[in-house]
């Protein structure tokens, strides 16, 4: 299990959990109202989709996650 901190540069700081799939290449995290599903690229990039699904709205989109040392 992983427990983190996810912040942006629009000053978005959320806690979130997550597990590392069987494949060792694959990492699925949620929190409150979000999922996101990610492939590891290297050891430095995931290849991320997330979604996002409250009373006022639903969201899906995928990018790029980059480790920042």
């Amino acid at each position: 299990m992983l427990y983190c901190e996810f912040s942006s540069d629009k000053g978005l700081n959320e806690t979130i959990i997550g597990v590392i799939g069987l494949d060792d290449k694959t990492v699925h995290f949620a929190d409150m109202d979000v999922f996101t599903s990610c492939e590891l690229i290297s050891d430095d990039f995931m290849y991320a989709i997330y979604g996002h699904v409250t009373d006022n709205d639903s969201v899906v989109a995928a990018g790029t996650w980059t480790r920042v040392p």
